[in-house]
């Protein structure tokens, strides 16, 4: 079956279309996303104490996925920056959205109390 012939069953069977083989994978991607928790990134704050947060992202990717292990990798390189809770959430925001090109995207910043101030940052695409 040829696309044309998938975006048919589609429009005929809304409710009911599911796509089989090779397809289904992206299909389900496309239609449900991927979430990933990465707990426990440090970032050096400016006044070179470690922050502690859980970072959570949500995307229906186009044509790219990341990997988990990239992924963490990544998130384990703010170790060593003197970052604010703001910026590091934007990075990886813009930075994710520039690698994937996904179709839509959030990252959520939890940041740990300091200073009886608890950070949660949102950034949507």
């Amino acid at each position: 079956a040829d696309d044309a012939h998938c975006a048919r069953s589609w429009v005929e069977n809304r409710s009911t279309f599911r796509p089989r083989g090779r397809r289904a994978l992206a299909w389900e991607l496309r239609q449900k996303g991927i979430a990933a928790d990465v707990a426990e990134m440090v970032a050096a704050w400016r006044s070179g104490y470690p922050d502690f947060a859980t970072i959570r992202i949500s995307y229906i990717p186009d044509k790219y996925i990341v990997e988990l292990k990239s992924l963490k990798l990544y998130l384990n390189s703010f170790r060593d920056e003197h970052i604010s809770h703001e910026s590091s959430t934007n990075k990886i925001f813009d930075e994710i959205k520039d690698a994937l090109k996904p179709r839509s995207l959030e990252v959520i910043g939890d940041f740990n109390e300091r200073g009886n101030v608890k950070t949660i940052i949102k950034v949507t695409m």
